[in-house]
Protein backbone atom coordinates (compact mmCIF):
# COMPACT_ATOMS: atom_id res chain seq x y z
CA UNK A 1 0.00 0.00 0.00
CA UNK A 2 2.76 2.15 0.73
CA UNK A 3 4.51 1.94 -2.68
CA UNK A 4 1.09 2.58 -4.62
CA UNK A 5 0.92 5.77 -2.76
CA UNK A 6 4.58 6.96 -3.04
CA UNK A 7 4.10 5.88 -6.63
CA UNK A 8 0.87 8.53 -6.94
CA UNK A 9 2.88 10.91 -5.64
CA UNK A 10 5.86 10.59 -7.94
CA UNK A 11 3.56 10.92 -10.94
CA UNK A 12 1.47 13.92 -9.52
CA UNK A 13 4.89 15.63 -8.79
CA UNK A 14 6.02 14.96 -12.00
CA UNK A 15 2.70 15.81 -13.66
CA UNK A 16 2.96 19.53 -11.97
CA UNK A 17 6.43 19.67 -12.57
CA UNK A 18 5.88 18.59 -16.71
CA UNK A 19 2.54 20.07 -16.91
CA UNK A 20 3.55 23.84 -18.44
CA UNK A 21 5.70 22.04 -21.34
CA UNK A 22 2.70 19.68 -21.96
CA UNK A 23 0.18 22.38 -22.21
CA UNK A 24 2.66 24.45 -24.60
CA UNK A 25 3.15 21.62 -26.85
CA UNK A 26 -1.05 20.74 -26.81
CA UNK A 27 -1.72 24.32 -26.97
CA UNK A 28 1.47 25.85 -29.78
CA UNK A 29 0.03 27.18 -32.92
CA UNK A 30 0.90 25.11 -36.17
CA UNK A 31 1.77 25.87 -39.62
CA UNK A 32 1.74 24.20 -42.94
CA UNK A 33 3.00 24.94 -46.28
CA UNK A 34 1.15 22.50 -49.48
CA UNK A 35 1.58 22.36 -52.94
CA UNK A 36 -1.05 21.65 -55.78
CA UNK A 37 -0.23 19.07 -58.76
CA UNK A 38 1.65 16.10 -59.20
CA UNK A 39 0.82 12.89 -61.24
CA UNK A 40 1.10 11.85 -64.69
CA UNK A 41 1.95 14.72 -68.29
CA UNK A 42 2.99 14.11 -71.11
CA UNK A 43 6.51 15.63 -72.69
CA UNK A 44 6.53 19.07 -73.48
CA UNK A 45 3.06 19.73 -71.40
CA UNK A 46 2.46 23.62 -69.91
CA UNK A 47 2.15 22.59 -65.90
CA UNK A 48 1.14 25.02 -63.24
CA UNK A 49 1.55 24.77 -60.00
CA UNK A 50 -0.05 26.94 -56.96
CA UNK A 51 2.17 27.12 -53.50
CA UNK A 52 -0.02 27.98 -50.04
CA UNK A 53 0.20 28.49 -46.76
CA UNK A 54 -1.80 27.88 -43.61
CA UNK A 55 -2.22 28.38 -39.68
CA UNK A 56 -3.93 27.60 -37.27
CA UNK A 57 -3.56 31.03 -35.77
CA UNK A 58 -4.24 34.50 -37.54
CA UNK A 59 -1.18 35.59 -39.24
CA UNK A 60 0.53 38.21 -41.72
CA UNK A 61 3.26 37.17 -42.86
CA UNK A 62 5.09 34.42 -44.62
CA UNK A 63 8.39 33.16 -46.21
CA UNK A 64 8.49 30.64 -49.07
CA UNK A 65 11.22 28.56 -50.42
CA UNK A 66 11.07 26.68 -53.79
CA UNK A 67 12.99 24.32 -55.66
CA UNK A 68 12.42 22.22 -58.27
CA UNK A 69 14.08 19.74 -61.09
CA UNK A 70 14.00 18.33 -64.73
CA UNK A 71 11.44 21.64 -65.26
CA UNK A 72 11.83 24.04 -67.54
CA UNK A 73 10.97 27.58 -65.51
CA UNK A 74 8.53 29.91 -67.67
CA UNK A 75 7.20 32.72 -64.94
CA UNK A 76 6.15 33.40 -61.38
CA UNK A 77 3.58 36.00 -60.08
CA UNK A 78 2.67 36.26 -56.15
CA UNK A 79 -0.73 36.94 -54.62
CA UNK A 80 -1.55 40.85 -54.81
CA UNK A 81 -2.99 40.45 -51.13
CA UNK A 82 0.26 40.12 -50.28
CA UNK A 83 2.03 43.52 -49.81
CA UNK A 84 5.18 44.23 -48.30
CA UNK A 85 6.09 41.99 -51.13
CA UNK A 86 10.25 41.06 -51.45
CA UNK A 87 10.52 39.01 -54.74
CA UNK A 88 9.70 36.45 -55.86
CA UNK A 89 13.17 36.37 -57.25
CA UNK A 90 14.42 33.09 -58.89
CA UNK A 91 18.42 31.61 -58.83
CA UNK A 92 18.91 28.72 -61.06
CA UNK A 93 15.88 26.15 -59.42
CA UNK A 94 15.67 27.98 -56.78
CA UNK A 95 12.34 30.64 -56.17
CA UNK A 96 11.77 32.60 -52.78
CA UNK A 97 9.17 34.89 -51.72
CA UNK A 98 8.79 36.83 -48.32
CA UNK A 99 5.48 39.06 -48.10
CA UNK A 100 3.29 40.09 -45.30
CA UNK A 101 -0.56 41.85 -45.43
CA UNK A 102 -0.07 45.21 -44.21
CA UNK A 103 -3.21 46.21 -41.72
CA UNK A 104 -4.48 42.64 -41.34
CA UNK A 105 -4.19 38.74 -40.93
CA UNK A 106 -5.06 36.20 -42.37
CA UNK A 107 -6.46 33.01 -41.17
CA UNK A 108 -6.87 29.47 -42.45
CA UNK A 109 -4.98 28.61 -46.43
CA UNK A 110 -4.29 31.71 -47.93
CA UNK A 111 -2.59 31.23 -52.12
CA UNK A 112 1.52 32.61 -52.08
CA UNK A 113 2.82 31.83 -55.46
CA UNK A 114 1.47 30.78 -59.00
CA UNK A 115 4.53 29.44 -60.57
CA UNK A 116 4.35 28.12 -64.54
CA UNK A 117 6.72 25.09 -65.81
CA UNK A 118 7.07 23.43 -68.91
CA UNK A 119 7.84 19.48 -68.62
CA UNK A 120 10.99 17.88 -70.72
CA UNK A 121 10.69 16.81 -74.13
CA UNK A 122 11.35 13.48 -73.43
CA UNK A 123 10.23 10.95 -70.82
CA UNK A 124 11.11 10.92 -67.03
CA UNK A 125 10.60 12.02 -63.54
CA UNK A 126 10.70 15.93 -62.32
CA UNK A 127 9.82 17.01 -59.06
CA UNK A 128 8.80 20.51 -57.39
CA UNK A 129 9.24 20.82 -53.33
CA UNK A 130 8.83 23.99 -50.81
CA UNK A 131 8.94 25.10 -47.28
CA UNK A 132 8.38 27.92 -45.42
CA UNK A 133 7.22 29.51 -42.53
CA UNK A 134 4.24 32.10 -41.21
CA UNK A 135 4.37 35.15 -38.48
CA UNK A 136 1.85 35.14 -36.24
CA UNK A 137 -0.27 37.94 -35.82
CA UNK A 138 0.15 38.25 -31.90
CA UNK A 139 2.21 41.37 -31.92
CA UNK A 140 5.52 39.86 -31.79
CA UNK A 141 5.51 38.45 -35.02
CA UNK A 142 6.11 34.81 -33.61
CA UNK A 143 7.80 32.84 -36.29
CA UNK A 144 6.01 29.26 -36.84
CA UNK A 145 7.67 26.82 -39.14
CA UNK A 146 5.68 25.88 -41.95
CA UNK A 147 6.83 22.42 -43.02
CA UNK A 148 7.54 21.62 -46.34
CA UNK A 149 5.71 19.66 -49.12
CA UNK A 150 6.63 18.23 -52.05
CA UNK A 151 5.24 16.83 -55.16
CA UNK A 152 6.58 14.56 -58.15
CA UNK A 153 5.72 14.10 -61.67
CA UNK A 154 6.01 10.71 -64.02
CA UNK A 155 6.40 12.41 -67.44
CA UNK A 156 5.65 10.03 -70.62
CA UNK A 157 5.41 10.08 -74.21
CA UNK A 158 1.88 10.55 -75.31
CA UNK A 159 0.41 7.81 -77.94
CA UNK A 160 0.19 8.97 -81.45
CA UNK A 161 -3.72 10.43 -82.19
CA UNK A 162 -5.26 8.23 -83.68
CA UNK A 163 -6.54 8.41 -87.55
CA UNK A 164 -9.30 10.31 -88.31
CA UNK A 165 -11.42 10.78 -91.65
CA UNK A 166 -9.65 13.62 -93.92
CA UNK A 167 -11.02 17.45 -93.21
CA UNK A 168 -12.04 20.24 -95.42
CA UNK A 169 -9.95 20.75 -98.91
CA UNK A 170 -8.58 24.06 -99.38
CA UNK A 171 -9.09 24.48 -103.21
CA UNK A 172 -7.99 27.62 -105.17
CA UNK A 173 -8.61 28.09 -108.67
CA UNK A 174 -6.23 30.16 -111.42
CA UNK A 175 -8.79 30.67 -114.03
CA UNK A 176 -11.45 32.39 -111.13
CA UNK A 177 -9.57 32.85 -107.98
CA UNK A 178 -12.23 35.35 -106.13
CA UNK A 179 -15.51 33.23 -105.18
CA UNK A 180 -17.33 36.26 -104.61
CA UNK A 181 -16.47 37.80 -108.50
CA UNK A 182 -17.73 37.26 -111.72
CA UNK A 183 -15.77 35.75 -114.91
CA UNK A 184 -16.93 35.65 -118.41
CA UNK A 185 -15.08 32.33 -118.95
CA UNK A 186 -17.01 29.26 -119.10
CA UNK A 187 -13.83 26.78 -118.25
CA UNK A 188 -12.15 26.74 -115.06
CA UNK A 189 -9.04 24.71 -113.64
CA UNK A 190 -9.11 23.82 -110.25
CA UNK A 191 -6.88 22.62 -107.59
CA UNK A 192 -6.31 21.27 -104.00
CA UNK A 193 -3.78 20.26 -101.07
CA UNK A 194 -4.86 17.94 -98.64
CA UNK A 195 -2.60 15.61 -96.20
CA UNK A 196 -0.47 12.32 -98.19
CA UNK A 197 -2.60 9.86 -96.28
CA UNK A 198 -5.54 10.63 -98.97
CA UNK A 199 -6.20 7.66 -100.72
CA UNK A 200 -8.82 9.32 -103.45
CA UNK A 201 -11.35 12.53 -104.09
CA UNK A 202 -15.02 12.32 -105.04
CA UNK A 203 -16.08 15.66 -106.67
CA UNK A 204 -19.49 16.77 -108.64
CA UNK A 205 -19.83 20.55 -110.00
CA UNK A 206 -23.46 22.00 -110.20
CA UNK A 207 -25.25 24.55 -108.99
CA UNK A 208 -26.34 23.76 -105.74
CA UNK A 209 -24.63 24.94 -102.75
CA UNK A 210 -25.05 22.24 -101.13
CA UNK A 211 -24.33 19.01 -103.12
CA UNK A 212 -22.40 16.02 -101.40
CA UNK A 213 -20.80 13.72 -104.50
CA UNK A 214 -20.78 10.38 -104.48
CA UNK A 215 -18.11 7.58 -102.62
CA UNK A 216 -16.61 6.83 -106.03
CA UNK A 217 -13.17 8.04 -105.96
CA UNK A 218 -12.00 10.10 -108.84
CA UNK A 219 -8.51 9.72 -108.55
CA UNK A 220 -5.85 11.57 -106.75
CA UNK A 221 -5.31 13.91 -109.20
CA UNK A 222 -4.86 17.28 -108.03
CA UNK A 223 -6.23 19.43 -110.26
CA UNK A 224 -8.77 19.64 -112.55
CA UNK A 225 -10.43 21.38 -115.72
CA UNK A 226 -13.73 21.90 -115.69
CA UNK A 227 -15.32 23.40 -119.48
CA UNK A 228 -18.76 24.51 -120.76
CA UNK A 229 -20.43 25.94 -117.20
CA UNK A 230 -23.60 27.39 -116.63
CA UNK A 231 -24.13 31.32 -116.69
CA UNK A 232 -24.60 32.27 -112.86
CA UNK A 233 -23.51 30.65 -109.87
CA UNK A 234 -21.92 27.03 -110.07
CA UNK A 235 -20.42 24.80 -106.99
CA UNK A 236 -17.04 22.69 -107.22
CA UNK A 237 -18.03 20.06 -104.56
CA UNK A 238 -14.95 17.89 -103.63
CA UNK A 239 -14.74 15.29 -100.68
CA UNK A 240 -11.27 13.20 -99.87
CA UNK A 241 -10.90 9.20 -98.59
CA UNK A 242 -8.27 7.79 -96.26
CA UNK A 243 -8.06 4.88 -94.64
CA UNK A 244 -10.47 5.50 -91.83
CA UNK A 245 -13.17 7.09 -94.16
CA UNK A 246 -14.76 9.83 -96.57
CA UNK A 247 -14.26 13.27 -95.02
CA UNK A 248 -16.27 16.21 -95.02
CA UNK A 249 -17.05 18.46 -98.22
CA UNK A 250 -15.72 21.74 -98.98
CA UNK A 251 -17.89 23.85 -101.32
CA UNK A 252 -16.27 26.08 -104.31
CA UNK A 253 -17.98 29.21 -105.42
CA UNK A 254 -17.90 30.04 -109.03
CA UNK A 255 -19.58 32.67 -110.77
CA UNK A 256 -19.62 32.72 -114.32
CA UNK A 257 -21.06 35.43 -117.21
CA UNK A 258 -20.54 34.94 -120.13
CA UNK A 259 -23.66 37.22 -122.02
CA UNK A 260 -23.36 40.21 -122.95
CA UNK A 261 -25.42 43.23 -121.76
CA UNK A 262 -29.12 43.58 -123.26
CA UNK A 263 -28.90 45.83 -126.43
CA UNK A 264 -30.14 50.04 -125.72
CA UNK A 265 -30.29 52.88 -127.35
CA UNK A 266 -28.91 56.25 -127.01
CA UNK A 267 -31.59 59.09 -126.24
CA UNK A 268 -30.35 62.78 -127.40
CA UNK A 269 -32.21 65.81 -125.91
CA UNK A 270 -31.59 69.55 -126.74
CA UNK A 271 -30.78 71.28 -124.08
CA UNK A 272 -32.09 75.14 -124.68
CA UNK A 273 -29.97 76.97 -122.22
CA UNK A 274 -27.13 75.62 -123.00
CA UNK A 275 -27.66 74.74 -126.95
CA UNK A 276 -25.66 71.28 -126.29
CA UNK A 277 -27.28 67.59 -126.38
CA UNK A 278 -27.84 65.83 -123.29
CA UNK A 279 -27.91 62.02 -123.98
CA UNK A 280 -29.73 59.30 -121.84
CA UNK A 281 -28.73 55.70 -122.13
CA UNK A 282 -29.17 52.80 -119.66
CA UNK A 283 -29.50 48.73 -120.04
CA UNK A 284 -29.99 45.31 -118.24
CA UNK A 285 -27.79 42.42 -117.57
CA UNK A 286 -29.39 39.61 -116.26
CA UNK A 287 -26.56 37.78 -114.75
CA UNK A 288 -23.82 39.53 -113.27
CA UNK A 289 -25.39 43.26 -113.37
CA UNK A 290 -23.97 46.34 -114.85
CA UNK A 291 -20.95 47.24 -113.94
CA UNK A 292 -20.34 51.22 -115.51
CA UNK A 293 -20.52 52.57 -118.59
CA UNK A 294 -18.30 54.07 -120.55
CA UNK A 295 -18.52 56.79 -122.99
CA UNK A 296 -16.30 58.06 -125.94
CA UNK A 297 -16.46 61.17 -128.31
CA UNK A 298 -15.30 61.38 -131.70
CA UNK A 299 -12.48 58.32 -130.90
CA UNK A 300 -11.94 60.08 -127.28
CA UNK A 301 -11.92 57.96 -124.56
CA UNK A 302 -13.86 59.77 -121.27
CA UNK A 303 -13.74 57.40 -119.19
CA UNK A 304 -16.40 56.00 -117.04
CA UNK A 305 -19.60 58.29 -117.09
CA UNK A 306 -23.08 58.74 -115.72
CA UNK A 307 -27.01 58.85 -118.13
CA UNK A 308 -28.05 62.54 -118.70
CA UNK A 309 -24.14 63.44 -119.96
CA UNK A 310 -23.82 66.65 -121.60
CA UNK A 311 -21.93 66.76 -125.21
CA UNK A 312 -19.60 69.20 -126.39
CA UNK A 313 -20.90 71.23 -128.58
CA UNK A 314 -19.00 69.92 -131.52
CA UNK A 315 -19.42 66.31 -131.19
CA UNK A 316 -20.22 64.23 -134.62
CA UNK A 317 -19.84 60.21 -133.46
CA UNK A 318 -20.57 59.59 -129.48
CA UNK A 319 -20.36 55.69 -128.31
CA UNK A 320 -21.93 54.54 -124.86
CA UNK A 321 -20.14 51.13 -123.50
CA UNK A 322 -22.07 48.52 -121.41
CA UNK A 323 -19.96 46.86 -119.26
CA UNK A 324 -21.08 44.30 -116.74
CA UNK A 325 -19.29 42.85 -113.85
CA UNK A 326 -17.81 40.07 -115.30
CA UNK A 327 -16.43 42.64 -117.98
CA UNK A 328 -18.66 41.62 -121.17
CA UNK A 329 -19.28 44.96 -123.31
CA UNK A 330 -22.33 46.05 -125.54
CA UNK A 331 -22.20 49.19 -127.36
CA UNK A 332 -24.28 51.52 -128.66
CA UNK A 333 -23.37 54.58 -131.25
CA UNK A 334 -25.21 57.58 -131.87
CA UNK A 335 -24.25 60.22 -135.07
CA UNK A 336 -24.75 64.13 -134.48
CA UNK A 337 -24.88 66.40 -137.09
CA UNK A 338 -24.01 69.94 -135.92
CA UNK A 339 -23.51 73.38 -138.27
CA UNK A 340 -19.71 74.73 -136.63
CA UNK A 341 -20.06 78.00 -139.08
CA UNK A 342 -23.33 78.80 -137.05
CA UNK A 343 -22.26 80.58 -133.61
CA UNK A 344 -21.51 78.16 -130.22
CA UNK A 345 -25.11 78.83 -129.26
CA UNK A 346 -26.84 77.15 -132.49
CA UNK A 347 -27.54 74.40 -133.45
CA UNK A 348 -28.35 72.63 -137.38
CA UNK A 349 -32.70 73.48 -137.72
CA UNK A 350 -32.63 70.85 -140.18
CA UNK A 351 -32.07 67.78 -137.45
CA UNK A 352 -34.40 65.68 -137.82
CA UNK A 353 -35.29 65.50 -134.09
CA UNK A 354 -36.04 69.00 -134.12
CA UNK A 355 -38.55 68.15 -136.76
CA UNK A 356 -39.80 65.35 -135.06
CA UNK A 357 -40.71 67.07 -132.25
CA UNK A 358 -42.02 69.68 -133.94
CA UNK A 359 -44.53 67.26 -135.63
CA UNK A 360 -45.48 65.42 -132.50
CA UNK A 361 -46.63 69.03 -130.84
CA UNK A 362 -48.56 69.79 -133.59
CA UNK A 363 -50.09 66.04 -133.07
CA UNK A 364 -50.29 66.47 -129.66
CA UNK A 365 -52.65 69.94 -130.20
CA UNK A 366 -54.70 68.51 -133.15
CA UNK A 367 -55.78 65.44 -130.95
CA UNK A 368 -56.82 67.60 -128.15
CA UNK A 369 -58.43 70.45 -130.28
CA UNK A 370 -59.61 68.81 -132.70
CA UNK A 371 -63.42 67.49 -131.33
CA UNK A 372 -63.92 71.29 -130.20
CA UNK A 373 -62.72 72.62 -133.60
CA UNK A 374 -65.24 70.13 -135.38
CA UNK A 375 -67.67 71.49 -132.84
CA UNK A 376 -67.45 74.90 -133.76
CA UNK A 377 -67.42 74.12 -137.22
CA UNK A 378 -70.93 72.12 -137.24
CA UNK A 379 -72.40 74.94 -134.64
CA UNK A 380 -71.54 77.18 -137.97
CA UNK A 381 -72.83 75.33 -141.06
CA UNK A 382 -75.86 74.86 -139.39
CA UNK A 383 -76.03 78.69 -137.83
CA UNK A 384 -75.73 79.32 -142.03
CA UNK A 385 -78.00 76.91 -143.16
CA UNK A 386 -80.80 78.03 -140.55
CA UNK A 387 -80.29 81.54 -141.03
CA UNK A 388 -80.39 80.89 -145.04
CA UNK A 389 -83.52 79.19 -144.97
CA UNK A 390 -85.17 81.67 -142.67
CA UNK A 391 -84.21 84.08 -145.26
CA UNK A 392 -85.96 82.42 -148.04
CA UNK A 393 -89.37 81.94 -145.92
CA UNK A 394 -89.46 85.63 -145.17
CA UNK A 395 -88.94 86.76 -149.16
CA UNK A 396 -91.50 84.49 -150.47
CA UNK A 397 -93.34 85.58 -147.83
CA UNK A 398 -92.87 89.41 -148.94
CA UNK A 399 -93.93 88.08 -152.34
CA UNK A 400 -97.11 86.30 -151.70
CA UNK A 401 -97.98 89.36 -149.65
CA UNK A 402 -97.37 91.29 -152.80
CA UNK A 403 -99.52 89.12 -155.09
CA UNK A 404 -102.43 89.39 -152.99
CA UNK A 405 -101.93 93.35 -152.78
CA UNK A 406 -101.25 94.73 -155.75
CA UNK A 407 -100.36 98.48 -156.37
CA UNK A 408 -102.12 100.21 -159.41
CA UNK A 409 -100.22 102.83 -161.02
CA UNK A 410 -101.85 106.12 -162.27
Amino acid sequence: MKNILKKISIFFVTFLFLSPVFITNVFAASASVSLSGGGTVNTSQSISISVSVSASEAYNATTVNVSFNNLTYVGVSANSQWTGVEGPTRNGNNITFSGAKLGGSFTGSKNVLTINFKAPSSAGSSSVSASGTVALADGSGTQVSAGSKSVSYTVVTPPPPAPTAPGGINVSSSTHPDSNSWYSSKSVTLSWKISSDVTGYSYILDQSDSTTPDNTSEGTDLTKTLDSLKDGVNYFHIKAQNSVGWGSVTHFKIQVDSTQPDPFTITKVLDEVSSSYVIYFATNDDISGISKYTVNIDGVDKGEQKSKYTLPLNAQNVIVTAIDKAGNIKESTIQLSQNSSKSSTALVAEDSSLYQGTSDIIMRIVQFFGPIVILIIVIVVLGIVIFKKVRKDQKKKLEDTSSDNPISSK
